[in-house]
């Protein structure tokens, strides 16, 4: 059976045909497949910060969403790199990169991390965006073994970042230690990353670890969630003892920025005094 392809208007992208998993995922196929746009919130991030020219780094690709747009809007003469581990998201993934003409992406099917190796990916079946590196067993979870590194060693020759895009399902504690560098010679770059966590602990660390890698690197937060709100590193701690609770599941994205990018600082001030950001919308509302 052949995959599903739906061909929707991403504004300020333009169209995209995109192939979908045929075996069913209501969370990312599924809004695609009727027409939605997924996670508008970051594709209006996104639109902002990335531009002609631009370098663009998507950890946690899936089925090539942002990395085809990210490959739009930085042009032919910029770069994406995109990272996805699971087998049949990476296949999506390539595929619609292929047949939307998007050349300047490179890709790699593995997880990122601290250091190289192999690991176990626990798959699963009802979310093809919640395959996870997880430090204990999931019950009830398929694995397949992938290969892992750091993003310092992905990116060992082509040292400029604009954009990070880091969706992992809360791996991203060890995707930061494994970026030193890079973040080193990229101090200005944006970054975009999902805060959950349950997920956090679930891959072995926790919210205190990452707010220590925030303040490490002095970034100003704002949480996307029913909304765009400021918040500092210490919240992040704080949101996780309260409304973000491991137990409640809930999670949202943050865009973490240096104060010293004074255009995307002021994008991002002006967004929270904009009406709310809406997790899911129809072609055309953004």
């Amino acid at each position: 059976m052949s995959d599903k392809r739906t061909t929707i208007d991403v504004p300020n992208v333009g169209a995209l045909t995109v192939a979908t998993h045929v075996d069913g995922d209501p969370y990312i196929s599924g809004w695609i497949e009727l027409g939605n746009i997924f996670e508008p919130h970051i594709l209006r991030v996104l639109t902002r910060f990335l531009g002609p020219g631009d370098r663009f780094l998507d950890v946690g690709g899936n089925l090539g969403w942002f990395a085809m747009i990210g490959s739009r809007l930085v042009g032919d003469s910029g770069h994406v790199d995109a990272i996805e581990p699971d087998p049949d998201n990476y296949r999506l993934l390539v595929r619609n990169l292929r047949d939307n003409g998007c050349r300047n992406v490179r890709t790699w099917q593995g997880g990122a991390g601290e250091q190289s190796g192999c690991v176990a990916l626990y798959r699963s079946e009802e979310n093809r965006g919640d395959h996870r590196i997880a430090a204990v067993p999931i019950p009830g979870r398929k694995t397949v073994t992938v290969p892992i590194r750091s993003v310092d060693a992905h990116l060992r020759w082509n040292r400029r970042v604009d954009t990070a895009l880091i969706d992992t399902q809360g791996s991203e504690v060890h995707i930061f230690r494994g970026m030193r560098k890079v973040l080193r010679r990229n101090p200005l770059m944006r970054i975009i990353f999902e805060y959950w966590p349950h997920g956090l602990e679930n891959c072995g660390s926790t919210t205190l670890e990452l707010a220590g890698i925030v303040k490490q690197h002095g970034w100003r937060l704002w949480l996307l969630d029913d909304g765009t709100r400021e918040i500092a590193a210490d919240d992040l701690v704080q949101l996780a003892k309260h409304d973000f609770t491991p137990a409640s599941g809930r999670h949202a994205d943050v865009v973490a920025l240096s104060l010293r990018d004074e255009a995307a600082v002021e994008f991002m001030r002006h967004e929270e005094n904009s009406h709310p950001l809406q997790s899911v919308c129809v072609p055309g509302e953004l």
